[in-house]
């Protein structure tokens, strides 16, 4: 009986430390806002849904699904994430700890057109394809008429793309490499052990922005491909390899640097998070 006892709490706590493994701290990217911005609204529509084991969710490139499709795998329904960046997905499958979650090497274009899913996720992707209109016709065919995408991409004009463009210029110029060397010589944590260290969305990092967005022409594209704005709200204030330096350091400034982004214009937030659906034909 005691060692029935014991091999129980063993159990219990591998099924704990698993759990506690993918709890989402956040950071001033805002990961676990939106974390919680496309896991809230699942939440909702599950309360009117009678059979949830039909219901299915796509996450395109999902990379290691560290940050998202695996915490989302405690809603308990069958969820599918797909990428074309092979050692992402092979990580992916190594700490997925979810039977209900599952990982695909492919690319989305080649899924069977009858494939249809109630919720897709397109988080942080379409900045990366030469034609994101392309991508969003396939959600229209493969999102249930009923059915909610949740899309996430940078303000292509925003502070964290700001951040971006000087921080490339400066790597131009061999600064960046100067201050690292002054962190190293001083002890502190250079920036690349900070970035090894953390979660991380995707490990291939040879995937650049091609695409800069603007409200306007996201919304152009979706209505072009039969889809609409459902619901948008902005992610983080600051963004970036410089501030994410200063931001992260004070848990006050993280919280802060997300919630002052709900009040901000559009423009000046660095990211935003949309749902989107079909549009209806008289729109």
């Amino acid at each position: 009986m005691v060692n029935l006892e014991r091999t129980y709490e063993k159990m219990k706590n591998i099924k704990d430390c698993s759990s506690k493994r993918f709890i989402i701290s956040e950071t001033s990217y805002g990961i676990k806002k939106r974390l919680e911005f496309i896991k809230g609204n699942i939440e909702k529509e599950l309360i009117t849904i009678k059979d949830k084991n039909k219901i299915q969710i796509l996450d395109i490139g999902c990379g290691t699904g560290e940050l998202l499709t695996i915490p989302l795998g405690n809603l308990g329904i069958k969820i599918l994430g797909i990428d074309i960046h092979k050692p992402s997905i092979q990580k992916a499958k190594e700490i997925n700890p979810y039977s209900n979650v599952s990982f695909k090497y492919a690319s989305f274009m080649k899924l069977k057109e009858d494939c249809k899913f109630d919720f897709i996720i397109l988080s942080e992707v379409l900045e990366h394809l030469k034609n994101p209109e392309k991508a969003l016709i396939f959600i229209k065919q493969h999102l249930n008429p009923t059915g909610y995408c949740f899309i996430t991409i940078p303000n292509g004009y925003g502070p964290f793309e700001i951040e971006n463009r000087i921080w490339k210029i400066l790597i131009k110029l061999r600064i960046i490499k100067i201050v690292k060397q002054i962190k190293n010589f001083f002890n502190r944590k250079s920036i690349e052990n900070i970035k090894v260290n953390s979660k991380k969305d995707t490990l291939n990092l040879n995937s650049h922005h091609v695409q800069f967005f603007t409200i306007r022409y996201f919304t152009k594209l979706l209505n072009n491909a039969g889809l609409t704005v459902q619901k948008k709200r902005n992610r983080a204030f600051f963004a970036g390899p410089f501030s994410d330096k200063f931001i992260n350091k004070f848990q006050h400034l993280i919280i802060l640097n997300t919630r002052i982004a709900d009040k901000l214009p559009s423009f000046l937030a660095s990211g935003w998070m949309f749902i989107v659906v079909h549009k209806e034909d008289n729109q």
